[in-house]
């Protein structure tokens, strides 16, 4: 019974397996290039075709993805082995060095004819080009060992190439990528620093296209030679494996730092690596054979999942990304030799996103003056990344989800959320709102001056001011006295976090507490509370007393229990995680009661101490 069992569970993972591939798209035979080609590379023009050039005897072929044919082209001026190949800024495309040489082209879409940059400083294969923002192209390295570690900037508006800064170590094999911040990321190299265990170098550089300058950045996990990048998204960059190194790392450019990924089912190297509707397609590549499975990283959630495999297994191949969304895959080699064939990645449809529940106003009731947090639940069927834009109806917009908007004036406001999934799908939401004066609007006394003013100057807001008085900047605090403000947090296991807060209030004593609502926010977490008529309330605890404090006064004495929530995640935003530390914070306390906001930043250190369940965190 149990073995059967086992077979069912074997059986139904397959097929899990086979459905998850069977969602990422399909492998579709192309046709075939006029030759072989590999150890080349492919680059998509601006006229949608796509251009294959240099490998051990590559005639340059152009592959028509609405005919589905090759055509060649003039034979450039010598086969390239390991080339460059940049496209520029004006739709042209750099092929520089090669099997080992020096010399270096430019295609011209237009006329599809070549024509010849004059050399460069040094020979080179096994190197980089990369685009920058200047119009320039950086190319770095050889394998050359003597000129590994130079690098040269082509300029095309005076088609000349001078020299560059030189690299701490020889680079071959490596990777350039350029980041948003116009740096250029370098890892890898053929550089063995420890020949015993075999081990490549990770020390990784920066190309500042600013300065023209070399920085260190923070070194790898792993050293690295033969591996795969790409930008992600975010900004981020994916180093893909490597000649024996077996896992993923992602460089994040704001910290100069990197984290281990979630490993890839299959560790290989010279694969083909393509960034797709927010995923990353890794296809082929060598792990002791040419190997045809492929899967997919999703850098949102750190996951790998695998696609279809390619009809034919391939190493040294390239892949282009189509103006529609496949992806070609030509030539390489299989362990019987090198290959002329091609294959497209039919990309799956892209589903629209959808909203799952409405909009909803966390900061209930919206204030003017006070953030309001508003949030959306959607989701896509594909699991892609979801963007937010908010239009709050007042003439502002936001992004993010949740948003935080403040409303500047009472009224009625029509919010509306735009949800897409950067791949053309959106799906809109709204609501009405409805945002109330606060006390900063109201005068009671009508003297000019608003109650929230003359209460954090000390003066009466029941009583007209005859002369202007300092008003301090708006801001606004529990009225005076305050002989008491506490709070003690208990982070337990999710969902069971508590708060418990005390402080005191002095209350106007016009204020009729009967079936008054109250609003306790404590760090962006609250709740609301109906009072009974002698002024207090049950729910987790007794919530508020009531004890006379003069005339036209009453001490409001509050000692509230905020429990079974998971208030962990609510206040990380505040600086209050589970870490073992001892920190100072300032933890913003909202009190609504009758109309009135009564305020108070609460200035406290917490220490956390372990215990059973997670981390308690105690003000002191």
């Amino acid at each position: 019974m149990q073995r059967m069992l086992s077979v069912v569970v074997l059986c139904w993972m397959i097929a899990a397996m086979r459905s998850m591939a069977q969602d990422v798209g399909t492998w579709e035979p192309v046709a075939s290039m006029s030759m072989v080609h590999f150890r080349h590379a492919a680059i998509l023009l601006k006229n949608g075709k796509v251009l294959v050039a240099g490998g051990y005897y590559g005639t340059p072929e152009l592959y028509d993805p609405a005919t589905n044919s090759w055509s060649t082209l003039a034979a450039s001026r010598l086969p390239r082995s390991r080339p460059s190949v940049t496209m520029l800024q004006d739709g042209r495309v750099l092929v520089a060095g090669g099997s080992s040489d020096t010399s270096a082209e430019i295609f011209d879409p237009e006329t599809n004819t070549w024509s010849d940059t004059g050399s460069m400083n040094v020979m080179r294969t096994g190197h980089t080009g990369t685009l920058l923002p200047d119009g320039k192209v950086l190319i770095v390295g050889s394998d050359n060992w003597a000129d590994g570690a130079s690098s040269e900037l082509y300029d095309p508006d005076s088609n000349s190439w001078t020299p560059g800064p030189n690299f701490e170590i020889p680079r071959a094999n490596h990777t350039a990528t350029l980041m948003a911040n116009g740096k250029v990321l370098v890892v890898g190299s053929d550089n063995i620093t420890n020949y015993e265990a075999y081990e490549y170098s990770k020390r990784v550089e920066l190309y500042d296209s600013a300065t023209n300058t070399i920085s260190r950045a923070a070194d790898t996990s792993v050293g690295r030679n033969a591996h795969s990048a790409c930008l992600l998204p975010d900004g981020d960059v994916l180093i893909i494996c490597g000649n024996r190194a077996d896992t993923c790392e992602r460089y994040h450019p704001a910290t100069d730092t990197w984290s281990i990924t979630a490993r890839i089912a299959a560790a290989r190297y010279a694969p083909s690596v393509t960034v797709l509707r927010g995923k990353v397609v890794v296809a082929g590549g060598y792990n002791g054979f040419a190997m045809a499975s492929v899967e997919l990283f999703d850098p949102d959630l750190n996951t790998w999942t695998p696609g279809n495999n390619l009809n034919t297994a391939r190493l040294n191949h390239t892949a282009t990304l189509l103006p529609n969304g496949d992806v070609l895959i030509a030539g390489g080699q299989d362990l019987d030799g090198y290959l002329s064939s091609a294959e497209r990645f039919k990309t799956w449809p892209n589903r629209a996103p959808s909203i799952d529940s409405p909009i909803v106003v966390q900061s209930n009731p919206v204030l003017t003056g006070i953030p309001a947090v508003l949030v959306v639940a959607a989701s896509d069927p594909d699991n892609d990344r979801l963007y937010y834009a908010w239009d709050f109806g007042d003439g502002s917009t936001g992004a993010g989800n949740p948003a935080s908007h403040t409303y500047l004036a009472s009224g009625t406001y029509t919010v509306k959320v735009i949800v897409r999934d950067g791949n053309g799908e959106a799906v809109v939401a709204s609501t009405v709102i409805s945002s109330v004066n606060t006390i900063h609007e109201i005068d009671t006394d009508g003297d000019g001056f608003s109650d929230a003013l003359e209460i954090a100057s000390g003066s009466d807001p029941f009583k007209a001011d005859s002369t202007p008085f300092a008003a301090p900047p708006v801001q606004f605090h529990l009225p005076l006295p305050v002989s008491k403000v506490s709070i003690r947090l208990n982070f337990q296991k999710p969902g069971n976090d508590s708060i418990q807060l005390s402080a005191n209030l002095l209350l106007d004593d016009t204020i009729d507490l009967n079936t008054q609502k109250i609003i306790v926010d404590v760090g962006g977490v609250a709740r609301s509370f109906t009072l009974n008529p002698t002024g207090s309330a049950q729910s987790d605890t007794d919530l508020i007393q009531m004890k006379s404090s003069g005339a036209g006064a009453r001490l409001a004495q509050l000692n509230l229990r905020l429990s079974k929530g998971n208030f962990a995640a609510a206040l990380a935003p505040a600086g209050l995680t589970n870490s073992n530390a001892v920190k100072g914070i300032v933890l913003p306390v909202t009190v609504l009661l009758g109309g009135v906001i009564y305020q108070h930043d609460v200035a406290l250190t917490y220490v956390s101490k372990l215990n059973k369940f997670g981390t308690t965190k105690k003000s002191r």
